[in-house]
């Protein structure tokens, strides 16, 4: 078959999209996590991703991709790039010119080490076979100028194509950049392949620096003939890190031959760098860290040429394929793998090797010092298992191959730490040969080259760019070992060189004065304050002075050689006439922008006073409302400001008005925006937009179904608003403020800078106080929306993104408490003798014996009412809506006094699923932490064998609870993806009937298959805009879709539900929970709105009592009494009461979070926790749910508190997993 020539276009566009799809795997997988884990991109933003990096590459590759280049370029870019991209993926290797100089310095035992069969199988079919099909591949050929003018307009079209992405998704993409610099170093090929130029270029193009003699007048301090001489042998580790020593608290026993030997481990000791390449010959350079360049370093004498310099004898004994460059000038001898050599078998010498080299040089030296460098092959991966001998492998099971990504994280610790074992064995075995020497003063330093990662974090092995690396590849271990005779040198103090070991933070850079130091050299080269074992306060035993070492200070030219200007100074009279008009014209747009915010804002805040003026008590709160708000809007103006500010005095004077302007449009388009949607809000949440206005545009399919459906003249008020308001706001400052009212001197500008830029500053801040102005600093009252109505939305909205980017913390916004304290107050709340809790690393994990001893009911459903308060459930005083609810509360178990934990559905799943107390903070449904290894009800049942599965008619990823519930235990998610055929299919999903008939036909199945069963059922057809199928019920109201029809509609729903379940086989064994998320609307004067908390809760099941139990519970208390009722013991973190086991007068309790106000209600008082305030208990009156005057109870204020930083600290601790091992 002849194939189709294939343009060069086209070529050149199939070879950007193969690199998009498939080389560059690892990106796209830190892509993904990063976007998993980002608030606020938009979804288009995302998609244009794959775009965005096409048109790149097209770009770049268009340069290369000539007639006879083309495929040449590509089958080399291809193959190199498909090993990149395995190592990248695989081991989280970074390719920067550090890892290229580790390339190309490192040994090939070394590179054969990461062969195997996986990179093999990768390279062919990511490479090889890609290569040779584009090398098959006939191309199209053309003039040479075609082929330039089609690339020319190609790449113009590919350019294009960025400047518009980069133009709508400008702030997305810089934000991602922004927040995550590691990401350009994860782009194939134009990462390696700039780092491998740059290697190049300074390497081997660079021109050749002559060499730098270093050192010479170093000499022995004390050289006279009778003196001991000192020798000091000098491990350099391989890939050791610190965390993984016994002798820096590591548990295992990874020391366990030197523990005893009297050995100084420095605890705090940083790396140079993260590869060999790199380490080594900073390590022995004069050169820091911080100004290391390996080009000046290799031509400079290094550590080991000043010791020689001083009459010591230097040599250096070789394990690990080569000094890099360190011992040129020394004498060495390598190990090398050869037929008969001990201890050298297949491509690599073991360590012990190194011992009988040792012998044999002490033998030759004579009575001088010496300095004796042992380089060990060390930790090095990814072959850690041909490292040591079989008689070491003291932590099994360990991962005999090199391609760790196919052993477990245990396996590869294992054999790590069994090459530590070994080496630790070897230098025993170094420090008893020392011993025995009688000619010298003898001792032992030993300090690694560089760390590794072991799976932490995706990571392996080691190379990362210094600034990216984690700590396990920066985090070395260095040891001390001194003989009795070198310890007892005159001054040494080694208490206090203990206590530097332990507390200091030291780094490679002060080994090269410490040796110095240890052989007594004294060289202008010293530095006495970067000697490690000459700390602060202790005096050193080489008697070297602070008079050899002097800092060399810059030449700055003297006054007569400064050039000098002719400065020409306007008339001050003329300039102070000027001066005025001039800055108003230059600040114009700032005026206006400010005049029509602060009239917009106003006219609007009064619009909502007088909406809500029967909330007022008076015109004092009217004029706090006003005042405050005044200091808000200034606020957010003066944000705005300063980039605008900013850009009229530094950018040119073409672009500078109409940058301005467009800022300034922007600001005043989004403050009237938000202004126009504030009524809708608040009429639907009692509050203004907050972060809830932002989470839900990460759904937009749900939200604009509901916007369409529910909010219809909000939704046109605000895209009148949208269209209106750039276009009037930009007409005006362009009118305004044209160009040429902006043109004005550099000195003017820089004036007006210097005077402005503070002001709006301070403005920007609204208080000359410690911290700047929040919400908690306005607000007065204790109904929560006037507070808010002293913000502006805008404000309010920026505040709640501001606050989920810094993820909430109870600690940051209430008074602090000792998490002693927390501890003590949070278990006795609990209500347990302390015999039932089990741990003392988990302060509330606990034992709960059940109170049915032998239950018949063993399968949990679940059915989570959405949106659904009291106020509607005619058997709890409410309007009469439910009569299938009521039908039901009088066959089974009512909790009339049941109480939400939140007015959002995840804070409902929250509660009732995992237990766990409200927080300031999003639900743990959406946080990253919880995501995994986190306590629910399914994850308990499931370790019991039971089915556990999530039954929703919407999206399951809608709030991140498909997420979160498969992390968690649950084994299935069945959302709208699985109905075949539904009845109904609104904006949420499908009707809440055919919602239960699955859940119906889901038990009934699970029933037949013999084991227990745990599903959790979510409705969603109470909920705005409250679609239902119209022909179910006879509405109560017209029109047809409004809350109250749809609440009817639901109790239908699950009126036809329980008579399918008594009719079934699984009736009999099936303990069922009916409860709501929340109400529907949660408003009010209070600063929380209690009765608005009060939802409906029902247990049904066979044998269940029948009874109406009006004590005051929390959703809190659900999960526990569940279990109790299954008759399951359990052990668990939970905080919440069962209810079964509570005497009839138990006074109560329930937490409830309203924004960021917490209430605590216990017997009758309520405890109401407020932002940067202290807390404050009042007089609470059940029957009209009404607050009294504050009292004083510092002993419940103190039991609140606990519990409100219980949770941000249990979640940020990772103090709620599903299992623990239990300790006392």
């Amino acid at each position: 078959m002849t194939l189709k020539p294939l343009g060069m276009s086209r070529f050149t566009l199939l070879l950007a999209t193969y690199f998009v799809l498939v080389i560059n795997i690892p990106l796209t997988a830190r892509l993904a996590t990063i976007l998993q884990h980002t608030e606020g991109l938009s979804l288009g933003m995302v998609l244009s991703l794959p775009l965005f990096f096409g048109s790149v590459f097209y770009l770049l590759f268009s340069v290369w991709t000539f007639r006879y280049l083309a495929k040449p370029f590509a089958v080399f870019i291809l193959l190199a790039s498909s090993l990149v991209s395995y190592a990248m993926y695989y081991y989280g290797t970074v390719f920067d010119m550090d890892m290229i100089r580790n390339l190309v310095e490192t040994n090939p035992g070394e590179v054969h080490a990461y062969l195997n069969r996986n990179l093999a199988l990768w390279w062919l079919l990511t490479g090889v076979v890609p290569a040779g099909l584009l090398i098959a591949m006939p191309l199209r050929s053309r003039s040479p100028v075609r082929e330039v003018v089609q690339k020319l307009v190609t790449m113009s079209m590919a350019l294009l194509v960025i400047v518009g992405i980069a133009a709508l998704y400008y702030k997305d993409y810089a934000s991602l950049g922004r927040n995550n610099h590691e990401l350009n170093k994860l782009i194939i090929p134009t990462h390696y392949l700039y780092s491998a130029g740059k290697f190049v270029s300074r390497t081997y193009l660079a021109p050749p620096r002559p060499h730098q003699a270093m050192g010479e007048d170093a000499t022995i301090e004390d050289a006279h003939p009778a003196r001991e001489k000192r020798l000091l042998v000098l491990v350099l580790g391989e890939t050791a890190r610190a965390r993984n020593f016994e002798l820096n608290g590591y548990p295992r026993p990874t020391n366990q031959f030197t523990r005893d030997l009297g050995l100084v481990s420095f605890r705090h000791v940083s790396s140079c760098g993260t590869a060999t390449a790199v380490s080594v010959p900073c390590l022995f350079s004069r050169l820091d860290r911080t100004d290391y360049d390996p080009g000046v370093a290799k031509t400079q004498d290094n550590l080991l040429d000043v010791i020689q310099h001083a009459g010591v004898a230097v040599r250096w004994l070789e394990n690990d394929g080569g000094c890099k460059g360190v011992c040129a000038r020394v004498p060495t001898r390598a190990f090398e793998p050869s037929p008969g050599v001990p201890f050298c078998e297949g491509e690599y010498c073991r360590d012990e090797v190194l011992l009988d080299g040792l012998k044999a040089q002490l033998a030759a030296l004579g009575d001088e010092d010496a300095l004796v460098v042992l380089h060990l092959a060390g930790s090095h991966g990814p072959t850690y298992n041909q490292r040591y001998p079989d008689a070491f492998r003291r932590f099994t099971p360990d991962c005999p191959r090199s391609d760790i990504q196919n052993c477990s994280d245990l396996q590869i610790v294992n054999s790590y730490d069994n090459t530590l074992y070994y080496d630790d064995y070897v230098m025993s075995r170094v420090i008893a040969l020392l011993g025995e020497q009688t000619q010298w003063q003898t001792g032992l330093l030993y300090v690694s080259d560089h760390g590794e990662s072991l799976g932490e974090n995706g990571l392996y092995l080691h190379g990362m760019p210094y600034a990216l690396a984690p700590q396990e590849q920066t985090h070395i271990p260095m040891l001390l070992w001194m003989s009795p005779e070198f310890a007892a040198s005159p001054g040494y103090d080694a208490r206090c060189v203990a206590r530097s070991a332990e507390q200091d933070t030291l780094s490679h850079d002060n080994v090269f004065d410490a040796v110095l130091g240890l052989m007594q050299v004294e060289t202008s080269l010293y530095r006495p304050q970067q000697d490690m074992l000459r700390p602060f306060g202790c005096q050193g035993f080489w008697r070297m002075t602070l008079s050899t070492w002097r800092p060399t200070k810059a030449l700055q030219p003297t006054r007569a050689e400064r050039p000098r200007r002719r400065v020409q100074h306007p008339s001050i009279v003329a300039m102070s006439i000027a001066l005025p008009t001039l800055v108003e014209r230059l600040l114009r747009p700032l005026w206006l922008f400010l005049f029509a915010g602060l009239l917009l804002t106003t006219i609007s805040r009064a619009g909502l006073v007088l909406w809500q003026i029967d909330r007022f008590d008076g015109t004092a709160g009217v004029l706090k409302v006003f005042g405050f708000g005044l200091r808000i809007d200034l606020v957010m103006l003066c944000y705005w400001m300063i980039p605008a500010l900013l850009m009229l005095l530094i950018l040119p004077l073409r672009v500078r008005a109409m940058c301005a302007a467009v800022w300034l449009a922007l600001g005043f388009t989004l403050l009237a925006f938000m202004e126009a949607v504030t009524p809708g809000f608040i009429a639907q949440y009692d509050l203004r937009p907050n972060r809830l206005f932002v989470e839900y545009l990460q759904y937009p399919q749900e939200v604009f179904g509901m916007l369409l459906g529910g909010f219809l003249l909000e939704t046109l008020c605000g895209l009148a608003v949208l269209v209106l308001a750039p276009w009037l706001s930009l007409r005006a400052l362009t009118r305004a403020a044209p160009a040429s009212a902006v043109a004005s001197t550099w000195w003017l500008r820089v004036l007006v800078l210097v005077l402005l830029l503070p002001l709006l500053v301070l403005g920007a801040r609204g208080t000359l106080r410690h911290r700047p102005i929040n919400p908690g600093f306005t607000a007065f009252s204790s109904d929560a929306l006037l507070n808010d109505l002293t913000l502006n939305s805008l404000y309010s909205v920026a505040y709640a993104v501001r606050a989920m980017r810094n993820e909430v913390d109870a600690s940051r916004l209430y008074p602090p408490l000792p998490d002693a304290v927390v501890f003590a107050e949070v278990r006795r709340a609990m209500g347990l003798p302390d015999a039932q809790f089990l741990s003392s690393e988990y302060p509330t994990w606990h034992l709960q014996t059940p109170s049915a001893t032998a239950p018949r009911l063993h399968n949990l459903v679940i059915v989570l009412e959405e949106s659904l308060g009291a106020q509607y459930v005619g058997t709890l005083g409410g309007d009469n809506l439910t009569p299938a609810f009521d039908a039901l509360a009088a066959q089974g178990w009512l909790l009339e006094e049941l109480y939400a934990t939140g007015t959002r559905s995840v804070r409902g799943i929250e509660a009732v699923v995992t237990g766990f107390v409200p927080t300031p903070a999003r639900s743990v449904v959406k946080l990253p932490r919880s995501q995994q290894g986190f306590l629910t009800l399914a994850s308990l049942l499931r370790e019991r064998g039971y089915d556990t599965s999530f039954i929703y008619g919407g999206e399951g990823h809608f709030d991140n609870m498909a997420s979160f519930f498969l992390g968690n235990g649950f084994e299935r998610v069945v959302d709208r993806r699985h109905y075949a055929n539904p009845e109904f299919m609104g904006s949420w999903g499908v009707s809440d009937g055919d919602l239960l008939r699955k859940g119906h036909e889901e038990f009934s199945r699970l029933h037949a298959t013999g084991e227990p069963f745990f599903s959790l059922v979510f409705s969603s057809s109470n909920h705005t805009p409250y679609d239902y199928p119209l022909n179910a019920i006879t509405p109560v109201e017209q029109p047809p879709n409004t809350k109250r029809n749809a609440i009817r509609y639901a109790d239908h729903a699950l009126g036809e539900f329980f008579a399918l379940a008594r009719a079934s086989d699984y009736w009999d064994d099936t303990l069922f929970l009916v409860v709501a998320d929340h109400d529907d609307r949660v408003f009010g004067r209070q600063l929380v709105p209690v009765e608005h908390f009060r939802i409906p809760g029902l247990l049904i099941g066979k044998d269940i009592p029948v009874q109406r139990d009006a004590r005051v519970l929390s959703q809190l208390d659900l999960p526990p009494t569940l279990l109790s009722l299954l008759g399951i013991a359990a052990e668990h973190p939970m905080v919440g009461r069962d209810i079964t086991q509570l005497p009839p007068a138990y006074e109560g309790r329930a937490i409830m979070q309203y924004g960021d106000n917490q209430a605590y209600w216990r017997g009758d008082q309520v405890v109401v926790l407020q932002p940067d305030k202290a807390p404050q208990t009042f007089r609470f009156q059940r029957e009209g749910f009404t607050f009294g005057q504050p009292i004083a109870n510092t002993a419940l204020e103190r039991e609140a508190l606990a519990h409100a930083l219980w949770g941000s600290l249990a979640y940020r601790r990772g103090l709620y997993p599903p299992t623990v091992e239990r300790s006392r």
